[in-house]
């Protein structure tokens, strides 16, 4: 997928792990009211955002959307579990040259979005380097780079809303 892609034009049962027993949120704020309907969209722009502030920094790449397996989680009472597809650049994040500037726009930017707690970890010595972001949903993005590039948003719990169930449940 290139960056500028509308994200929130792929299916929602793309975005939505179709799983679950689950519910995520170990952050620290109480989770906030997105409903499983606006949480691909919410999500899709946060990872644009990220793939837009990656390919400004390192150059731009083609990006990929690969599903993940699911896991199972229990969900509180009138919230579903949520998390995106991951996303895969063969390219990856020079941790010499690029990753600093990454870490330091991303910060702003996920804040904008809602999340807290950048935590940032870098190997120089070939293993990954990393960073993730929690927001008040329990949803943690992840930005990963090795000898290629991953991004996805995953541990959600988003109200239910207007749905009647879960996707992947029979009960919500």
């Amino acid at each position: 997928m290139r960056r500028g892609d509308d994200l929130s034009a792929m299916p929602a049962a793309g975005l939505v792990a179709a799983l679950v027993t689950g519910c995520g949120g170990n952050g620290a704020s109480a989770p906030t009211s997105l409903t499983l309907a606006d949480a691909p969209e919410h999500y899709g722009a946060v990872l644009a955002d990220v793939c837009e502030v990656v390919d400004d920094a390192a150059g731009p790449r083609e990006w990929t959307t690969v599903e993940r397996a699911p896991v199972d989680w229990e969900v509180a009472d009138g919230r579903c579990p949520f998390w995106t597809p991951g996303w895969r650049a063969e390219e990856p994040i020079s941790v010499d040259g690029s990753w600093a500037q990454v870490v330091d726009t991303l910060d702003a930017v996920l804040t904008e979005h809602g999340f807290h707690a950048l935590h940032e970890n870098e190997s120089p010595t070939g293993g990954w380097a990393f960073l993730s972001a929690e927001d008040a949903n329990g949803a943690v993005l992840t930005l990963r780079s090795t000898g290629h590039t991953e991004l996805g948003v995953s541990g959600g719990s988003v109200l239910r809303g207007e749905a009647e169930v879960c996707p992947g449940r029979e009960e919500g």
